[in-house]
């Protein structure tokens, strides 16, 4: 496949949840869909696993748990729903519509939280980041906190949490692109709509906004129309997604036609709310694993890939303990940046390196 003739920059953002109105993406697709070659056969997709690094962006008096800073509680709920949806291990996926239930695909992608950082050492992939704002815009995370907290998007998917602002919508990501830097290489997910049920607000509160944006990492267009001009005559580029005029909001009713054919609104890809959401297709998993293979190589012998989950549960249960006390080297309690201890409950201590 020759990238340099397509690969354009391009930001895919999912839609905006207001008191008035519902926000669509405002910027145009990259394309990859229309421009593939070395197509490789489902048949021979194997597991892949995906190291994950969140950044979660709060203010400094927002404890962990408070407001934007996200409770690991939340954290380990979006990362059910990630490996639900991409392994067809969705609770609603027995309500995907019998017409399109055989092209319902087990994406054969797991993710799971770094366990070793760029540099080599232990982490439990989560990195604090303090902005003492009440929102965030799109130019300030591509200026400041991007380039000061991403990690190589070659071995690293860096899903950032925050509050956006209006102007910047709910969420986005960036598909594979010579053009993109690689600090903005990734996603970026409002924290209201982050996780499953918790802090997570309707109608987005099932973890499927953040779904929407990694099928975008891995260069998944809308299920409508890539070019978003409102039409029959170019769709998504996958042939087991039915061409569709427009995106759906709410929770339409079954079904709901266009283009001479019934429309997938409870696609992943679509904008209906979480509640509605059944499925990727057969034809969105090969995409998929032909961005990995092609625009994304790396991933599949990665360096800095994750334990065996096999110990999820005992990382989970280190990471909800109480903290009781932080300290710098010298013992003083520490809430500021560079290496700090944590001194728990019962008794264990953790280093941990606080960039801002």
């Amino acid at each position: 496949m020759n990238k340099n003739l397509f690969f354009i920059l391009s930001l895919v953002c999912t839609i905006s949840f207001s008191q008035n109105t519902l926000k669509k993406c405002n910027t145009k697709s990259n394309m990859l869909v229309f421009e593939r070659e070395n197509n490789i056969n489902v048949n021979q997709i194997e597991l892949v696993t995906i190291p994950i690094h969140i950044i979660i962006v709060h203010k400094s008096s927002e404890t962990i748990g408070e407001g934007r800073n996200v409770s690991w509680e939340q954290i380990y709920s979006q990362l059910d729903v990630l490996n639900e949806d991409f392994r067809k291990l969705n609770p609603s996926t027995n309500e995907t519509p019998e017409e399109f239930a055989d092209v319902a695909a087990d994406c054969m992608i797991e993710f799971c939280l770094a366990s070793v950082d760029p540099e080599g050492n232990p982490t439990d992939g989560v990195t604090r980041y303090i902005y003492d704002s009440n929102q965030v815009s799109e130019n300030y995370w591509e200026d400041v906190i991007a380039p000061e907290t991403f990690w190589d998007p070659n071995y690293y998917l860096n899903i950032w949490v925050m509050r956006l602002n209006n102007n910047a919508g709910d969420g986005f990501a960036y598909m594979p692109s010579d053009g993109v830097p690689p600090f903005l290489d990734g996603v970026v997910v409002k924290d209201i709509y982050f996780g499953r049920d918790g802090s997570a607000q309707w109608p987005f509160d099932e973890g499927h906004l953040t779904t929407h944006e990694v099928g975008h990492w891995f260069g998944v267009d809308h299920t409508w129309d890539a070019w978003d001009d409102y039409s029959c005559n170019i769709d998504d580029g996958i042939e087991d997604t039915p061409e569709q005029y427009e995106e759906y909001y709410d929770c339409p009713s079954y079904p709901q036609y266009s283009c001479n054919s019934s429309d997938m609104f409870m696609n992943f890809m679509d904008y209906v709310d979480d509640a509605c959401l059944t499925l990727f297709t057969e034809g969105q998993k090969e995409l998929m694993h032909e961005i990995i293979l092609n625009y994304r190589t790396e991933l599949l012998n990665n360096p800095f890939g994750c334990e065996n989950n096999v110990n999820i549960d005992a990382v989970k249960q280190q990471n909800l303990k109480s903290i009781i006390k932080k300290i710098d080297l010298l013992g003083r309690e520490s809430l500021k940046k560079g290496l700090n201890i944590e001194i728990y409950e019962d008794g264990s201590v953790i280093k941990k390196y606080i960039i801002k």
